[in-house]
């Protein structure tokens, strides 16, 4: 869920294409037509929605808009070559159109025709860094990009593999940084997942990791001396 120009805009599934609501209040909701419809490159499953503010990507014309990252997942392809692609809008998201073409924003790191799991994209602003970070999940990882343009994006790190890792798949992920005792000085990164069907539970789970973690322009992002625990969801 986003706020842009006094309306909330709230994005759920509905069978692979993204339904879309908006409210002022919070309370009081309007369904507006499906957003993100399936195309060509196949179905349109989770991901985020970041207001453009400044036209960074140069989508806007020198104003303002939104923009959506989503697991693109084609069906008919083996694994769903899942990728990351990007959709916009220029009116309040009245209307949507794709963005770049047959390339995707984020390739499947597999390669072109490869079925990695890869989903979920979790867009947020940096703004120490004047970048933009994105977390994709990986399966039993997490991927860490940067972006100064909103378009294009450069993997910097991953984070899994550890004692932490539980049965399940990684999915999606969020990132953000988290003032300790209200202190922004002090702050700490917080990374939350959930994971998919889990035995020891009966269910899914989430699961979150929290530690220092250092984001330079094209460093590596990395939780140091990371804590985690889980919890059970039904």
């Amino acid at each position: 869920m986003v706020h842009y120009d006094g309306e909330y805009h709230l994005f759920h599934q509905d069978q692979g294409r993204w339904a879309h609501a908006v409210s002022t209040d919070l309370v009081h909701w309007q369904a507006l037509p499906i957003a993100l419809p399936w195309n060509e490159y196949g179905n349109c499953w989770s991901g985020s929605a970041v207001v453009d503010a400044d036209d960074t990507s140069g989508l806007f014309d020198g104003g303002s808009g939104l923009i959506t990252y989503y697991t693109s997942y084609h069906p008919d392809k083996p694994g769903g070559n899942a990728s990351v692609r990007i959709a916009y809008s220029k009116d309040k998201g009245r209307s949507w159109q794709w963005h770049g073409g047959s390339s995707p924003a984020v390739q499947n790191p597999g390669g072109p025709d490869a079925g990695w799991t890869f989903r979920d994209p979790k867009v947020i602003r940096d703004e120490a860094h004047d970048q933009w970070l994105m977390v994709v999940s990986g399966g039993d990882h997490i991927r860490f990009f940067t972006s100064t343009d909103l378009l294009t994006w450069t993997q910097v790190s991953s984070f899994g593999y550890g004692d932490w890792a539980t049965p399940g798949v990684w999915e999606c992920p969020d990132f953000f940084p988290l003032p300790v005792d209200g202190d922004k000085d002090k702050a700490k990164w917080v990374l939350t997942l959930s994971t998919g069907a889990v035995r020891a539970t009966n269910g899914s789970a989430a699961q979150y990791f929290t530690g220092d973690c250092p984001i330079g322009r094209i460093g590596a992002i990395a939780c140091v001396n990371g804590t985690s625990a889980t919890t059970r969801t039904s």
